[in-house]
């Protein structure tokens, strides 16, 4: 007998079939139970391609892999929700910090970092998702010439930091390949030494899952 599917929304329309019994009766019943018995797993809305749309709300359970694409979809599982598509982690220049001295002031007004003295590093730190796959990053500033970097070290210990991506301020990084593990590792974005008078504007990193 057929297989239960989700949805019949193709084939023949119905027609009357023979009656019960006869020599023409193929399925015994009539038309109806001929199709059944003629869908195949192109007609299976779950296991087919069929499900489409722009916003798309999928709700699942004791499913142990579900393997899905698109530009905005929302997975809810008993382990909670899970967006898909692309999303941005932004960050005001009054989140950046003079790294060993004082020399910087905070505009509160615009919220960007202000160099007060010579040769200053600024650093901020970041708290992006776990498993969050970067995709791009960026400094906005008007310190022409000088450079971010996005690194990380381990929670465990003051090892020299790793570098996943860097650039000159004011110009975007799509070249990441680094998946966020907050279990293992911690981060931050630093500068290169600014010159008096710059201004550090803030930042966004652009990731996906």
């Amino acid at each position: 007998m057929a297989e239960l599917y989700s949805q019949y929304a193709s084939g023949v329309q119905f027609t009357a079939g023979t009656i019960v019994g006869s020599a023409l009766g193929t399925s015994g019943i009539n038309a109806v139970v001929d199709r059944l018995n003629s869908i195949s797993t192109a007609d299976n809305l779950v296991n087919g391609s069929i499900i489409s749309g722009t916003n798309v709300n999928i709700f699942v359970s004791g499913i142990e892999s579900l393997k899905l694409s698109g530009t905005s979809l929302v997975i809810h599982t008993s382990g909670g929700i899970v967006k898909g598509g692309s999303q941005n982690y932004g960050f005001p220049g009054a989140s950046f910090m003079d790294i060993g001295g004082t020399n910087v002031t905070w505009q509160s007004t615009f919220g960007y970092l202000g160099i007060q003295a010579a040769a200053v590093r600024v650093t901020a730190p970041i708290s992006l998702p776990d498993k969050a796959i970067l995709n791009s990053a960026v400094v906005y500033g008007d310190a022409a010439g000088e450079t971010w970097s996005l690194e990380f070290t381990a929670h465990t210990g003051s090892a020299s930091e790793t570098t996943i991506a860097s650039a000159n301020i004011q110009t975007v990084d799509t070249t990441i390949t680094h998946t966020i593990d907050n279990a293992t590792n911690r981060y931050w974005i630093d500068t290169s030494t600014l010159d008096s008078g710059a201004r550090v504007f803030g930042g966004n990193i652009n990731y996906s899952f």
